[in-house]
C-alpha cells in the first residue's frame, strides 16, 4: 500500500498515536521534525473524519506557540508545513492568530514580499487560509503580484513560489 493510498480511518488511527505520545518531540529537533512531518501528514486536510476537531484542538494546545527547537531550521519549517496541511480545517479565529503570529516573516524590512529564510513555507501556509480576512488576503496577493512585477522579483525559485502561492 502507498503512502498516498491509505485509507482516511489508518491516517487518523496513526494521529492519535502521534498525538497521544507528542513528548516524544522534546528529545530533539530531529524527533520534533518528523513527528510534525508524520503527523501533520496523518491529520491532512483537518477535517473529513468526525473526530478531527478534537485532534485538531489537541494539536492547537501542543502546538500553537511554535516549535519547542525553534532555532533549527527544519522544525520552524515543520511547523509551517504541519499546519498548512491542517489548516482548511481550521476556524477563521485560528487561522488569523496563525497569520497574526506569523505575518513578520512575509515581509523584509521595506515592506516587500520576501521569501528568505522562513518566508516560502510561511507564505504557503497564509496562502492555504480560507478563511482570512479579505482586507488580508488582497494584502497579501498585492504584494505577491508587485514582487512578480518588479525588477528584482528574485530567484527562479521565488517567482515559482510566488505563483504557486497565487494559486
Amino acid at each position: 500500500c502507498r503512502r498516498d493510498n491509505l485509507p482516511l480511518p489508518a491516517l487518523r488511527l496513526a494521529a492519535d498515536r502521534l498525538i497521544s505520545e507528542a513528548a516524544f518531540t522534546a528529545l530533539g529537533a530531529g524527533h520534533e521534525s518528523a513527528w510534525l512531518n508524520a503527523c501533520g501528514y496523518a491529520l491532512r486536510p483537518g477535517f473529513g473524519n468526525a473526530a478531527d476537531s478534537g485532534r485538531l484542538s489537541r494539536c492547537w494546545s501542543l502546538l500553537r506557540a511554535g516549535p519547542q527547537n525553534a532555532r533549527d531550521r527544519q522544525c520552524r519549517d515543520q511547523w509551517l508545513i504541519f499546519w498548512r496541511r491542517v489548516g482548511p480545517g481550521l476556524g477563521s479565529g485560528r487561522q488569523n492568530d496563525l497569520y497574526q503570529r506569523n505575518k513578520k516573516g512575509l515581509f523584509d524590512r521595506l515592506g516587500q514580499a520576501s521569501f528568505k529564510a522562513d518566508g516560502v513555507e510561511a507564505w504557503r501556509l497564509m496562502a492555504s487560509f480560507e478563511h482570512l480576512e479579505v482586507a488580508e488576503k488582497l494584502r497579501l496577493g498585492q504584494a505577491l503580484v508587485e514582487h512578480l512585477l518588479s525588477r528584482e522579483k528574485g530567484s527562479e525559485a521565488e517567482i515559482s513560489n510566488a505563483l504557486w502561492c497565487l494559486g
